[in-house]
């Protein structure tokens, strides 16, 4: 029932809008959504197993799947294995890769062995240079937290000039 309610809440929230003349209301939306999934995140890190069905669910739906990735992300980071297990098989559950190295960073970053390797992964393969960004974002976590692997792959970062700069400017915070 509630799986329900807020698929229909959230196509009424999307009815007739125009994406490039309504930006007000696209934002607003977007934050009510992420409200409300980062409450389902944190419920299911919390092990409210309903919580995390209706994120499962989710994935199944046109109109909320784009918001569950980083509630997986919220409640992988706080040690929920199975959404942890979602997000390293994302492809099986129709997430975009990007999504999932997003949504994986918070983890990467609090050094989980598997989301370190899979940062790892997207680093060493070329064609997902628009992700290394965010990848080399989860890992330098892992890095300052002793972790060896992260600091090997952290040489890759530092080899992109842009990269390399948003990791010095990380340093400082």
């Amino acid at each position: 029932k509630a799986f329900n309610e807020l698929e229909r809440v959230t196509e009424d929230l999307y009815r007739g809008i125009d994406y490039s003349k309504d930006q007000k209301r696209v934002m607003f939306n977007l934050k009510r959504m992420r409200a409300a999934f980062d409450v389902l995140g944190q419920d299911t890190a919390n092990g409210n197993q309903k919580a995390f069905e209706i994120l499962k669910r989710s994935l199944s739906s046109e109109v909320l799947r784009p918001f569950a990735p980083d509630a997986l992300g919220i409640a992988a980071a706080a040690g929920d294995s199975k959404a942890l297990d979602i997000l390293l098989h994302y492809q099986n559950w129709g997430i975009y890769e990007s999504s999932a190295v997003s949504a994986l960073k918070r983890s990467a970053d609090g050094n989980s062995p598997q989301a370190v390797t899979f940062m790892i992964k997207v680093l060493r393969d070329p064609k997902l240079n628009p992700l290394w960004r965010q990848a080399c974002a989860g890992i330098a976590g892992a890095a300052k937290k002793g972790n060896a692997e992260a600091k090997k792959a952290l040489e890759i970062c530092r080899s992109e000039p842009s990269i390399s700069h948003m990791l010095k400017l990380a340093e400082f915070q």
